[in-house]
């Protein structure tokens, strides 16, 4: 598996409705990349939220993204529109899977 970067959904519908509504923006391309990450490093957060659970082990040669994003553009509309930055990813994976583990425990 490649690694990827990753952006939190409301991150990213931030970004798209600023870069809406901000005249400055005409004409530019954002690059949302939050951060870089691997799917070891899911696994790391997966695991580090939900000791109680069992997950895959790592994938070998995960591998790594060394690339450099210019994303100071895309950051600047977050910030304009109320948002200090990018979500860190371990706080946009915890948001996006606790709904799913609430719902898991109104059935048990």
């Amino acid at each position: 598996m490649l690694p990827e970067y990753a952006i939190d959904t409301i991150d990213c519908s931030r970004l798209h409705i600023g870069a809406l509504l901000d005249t400055a923006v005409e004409n530019q391309r954002l690059f949302g990349y939050a951060e870089p990450y691997t799917w070891n490093e899911m696994l790391a957060v997966f695991r580090k939220l939900y000791p109680e659970r069992k997950f895959m082990g790592d994938l070998p040669d995960a591998g790594r993204d060394l690339s450099t994003v210019t994303n100071e553009s895309a950051a600047a509309v977050l910030k304009k529109f109320g948002k200090p930055g990018f979500t860190p990813f371990e706080e946009s994976v915890k948001a996006a899977t606790e709904q799913i583990v609430a719902f898991e425990k109104t059935k048990e």
